[in-house]
């Protein structure tokens, strides 16, 4: 049996003859994707499904990376009183990874990267916990977005790391809400195919960004 650590999905659970849950591809806050977690075809998981009133199942199901789909081939092995409505959005947890492999053992946790090409429009980050990897090829503003639903009192936030192009002369500014860059400036790097870094967070569900220089090559 293998453990893939911090896996956390939105997705729609639909109550048919086969139950299964398609997965939208969004991860909860501070969690993966079961794409980005390496996730394959085939793979069984023991997963919890949580819908937004609270009614929650459990059970052992197969993915499907090709479709982004959960089937709980042999049932579901525990349910709430009241287990999700047909087409609810749900939250989706990996509780365990079974493997044929035996043993008990312990997956590395790598963390998901987004990749977004800068160009002189705004290139988006949502502040989901994953790590993003901008190219800057122009001078850009950064769009900075909370994850849908979030909320205040929960703190959201994504690392930006930046790499200059050849040329090095590409800067950056912010939008998004009200931007606040605390614990002092950065000089950020002017030589090509260098990197630097800042991480983002909002605690009031994206009405107010905090940007915090996280260092330069």
């Amino acid at each position: 049996m293998r453990f893939l650590n911090s896996v956390g999905e939105t997705g729609t659970y639909t109550d048919t003859t086969t139950d299964y849950i398609t997965l939208g591809g969004t991860a909860i806050q501070g969690h993966q994707t079961f794409s980005n977690a390496g996730a394959a075809t085939s793979d069984e998981f023991l997963i919890k499904a949580v819908a937004a009133d609270g009614d929650w199942l459990l059970g052992i199901c197969d993915y499907n990376s090709t479709t982004g789909v959960l089937t709980a081939t042999n049932g579901w092995l525990d349910t709430s009183a009241t287990a999700p409505s047909n087409s609810d959005s749900v939250q989706v947890f990996i509780v365990s990874h079974y493997a044929e492999d035996g043993g008990l053992h312990f997956d590395a946790y790598n963390e998901g990267v987004t990749s977004v090409a800068s160009t002189a429009s705004n290139p988006t980050v949502t502040l989901d916990g994953t790590t993003y990897h901008i190219t800057l090829t122009d001078t850009c503003t950064v769009a900075l977005a909370a994850p849908s639903g979030a909320a205040s009192g929960t703190c959201y936030s994504a690392l930006i790391v930046f790499e200059q192009d050849a040329t090095g002369t590409n800067s950056i500014s912010w939008s998004g809400g009200t931007t606040r860059v605390p614990l002092g400036t950065q000089t950020d790097t002017s030589t090509g195919t260098e990197f630097f870094a800042y991480l983002a967070i909002t605690l009031d569900g994206g009405t107010t960004f905090i940007i915090m220089p996280a260092g330069t090559e």
